[in-house]
């Protein structure tokens, strides 16, 4: 199965434009200044829970657009109200997929 990938969420903003990222090697974007825009879109990604790196059982998608299996995402939210991938607040809000 394909998934489409957002180039823009994938590749980092001020690297691609000027060459150069305040974050450096710590950074969580792709550091690249010539992507081929569609290789990235169809870009095959993994279908993994992204806190127990297993095959989704039931896909749920967060607000900041990671991907969990719904019994993860729960008992996550459950201990902890962030994501199991940025950290960022989830608020109880799972999409399912």
């Amino acid at each position: 199965m394909k998934d489409t990938v957002n180039i823009y969420k994938t590749v980092c903003k001020p690297f691609r434009e000027t060459g150069y990222c305040g974050y450096g090697d710590g950074c969580k974007y792709l550091h690249e200044r010539c992507v081929d825009v569609q290789e990235v879109m169809t870009a095959e990604i993994p279908s993994v829970c992204g806190i127990c790196e297993r095959e989704f059982t039931e896909e749920v998608v967060t607000e900041c657009g990671h991907k969990f299996c719904a019994s993860c995402a729960i008992k996550k939210y459950q201990e902890v109200d962030e994501c199991g991938m940025c950290k960022k607040p989830t608020y109880g809000k799972f999409w399912i997929k």
